[in-house]
């Protein structure tokens, strides 16, 4: 389905349902909207939610993939815009299912994004490593990161996915200044890989909390220092450019 995201095309949803687990999930966007909908009627997303946040409950909604089969090739699609598909509390069976299913949309560009990296790793290794297959093509993997502690902790195992084409992290919110240089650097000892895309925004809705003010321009100069695509969204202001610039920038295809 369309969707106000800027640095995809549409989102699916095949899985519905998360819990917080970093401190940029305090004001959780998916949260609040699956609140709506349960509000609205919407069967799926009863039960999912309470007037105290989501319950922990995570569905398998594979009916949601048949919005792929009317795109066109080369579309960006973000799996999973209101859950985080590498939950935990997702049946193994389950996840299986919906990637291999996805391996049947090559002509696409599938985005995936957790705050469970660790998982995604994991999981990308019983289904491609261990097998010496390669992730495939159009899957672009990314982590959802805060603070310089989510980075420490997350980027290591999305790291270890070194057969994905692209592996990206989206700092949104950003919330600590985060120095990338680590993580954009090529062959060290302190990498396997390194990122290929970085997106960066401040948080957004009532209650917001500010982004710190070198955060964006720092990631943009590191970003640019190794040729690696950035992607700014907004500042805390709701300024969409960063010094007079417009960060639009992705990997190529």
């Amino acid at each position: 389905m369309p969707t106000k995201i800027d640095w995809t095309d549409e989102s699916i949803n095949p899985v519905i349902g998360c819990t917080k687990i970093t401190a940029g999930c305090a004001n959780c966007y998916a949260e609040k909207m699956a609140k709506r909908l349960a509000a609205m009627g919407i069967p799926r997303y009863q039960g999912v939610t309470t007037g105290l946040g989501w319950t922990g409950e995570v569905r398998y909604y594979p009916q949601a993939l048949k919005a792929l089969d009317k795109l066109k090739p080369g579309t960006r699609v973000f799996v999973g815009s209101m859950a985080d598909i590498f939950h935990p509390q997702l049946h193994e069976s389950n996840r299986t299912d919906l990637l291999e299913r996805l391996a049947c949309y090559p002509h696409l560009t599938l985005q995936f994004l957790t705050k469970r990296p660790d998982v995604m790793a994991e999981t990308m290794a019983a289904l491609f490593a261990r097998k010496r297959r390669n992730i495939p093509a159009n899957w672009w993997l990314g982590a959802s990161i805060s603070t310089a502690a989510d980075a420490e902790e997350m980027l290591g195992w999305l790291m270890t996915c070194r057969t994905a084409r692209v592996l990206f992290a989206s700092y949104e919110p950003a919330l600590e200044v985060i120095d990338w240089e680590r993580w954009l650097t090529k062959a060290t000892r302190w990498n396997i890989r390194s990122l290929d895309w970085v997106i960066c925004g401040a948080e957004t809705g009532p209650g917001k909390r500010p982004m710190p003010e070198d955060a964006a321009g720092l990631a943009a100069f590191r970003c640019k220092v190794h040729g690696v695509p950035f992607f700014f969204k907004k500042d805390s202001d709701g300024a969409t450019t960063l010094n007079g610039i417009t960060y639009h920038e992705f990997p190529s295809a």
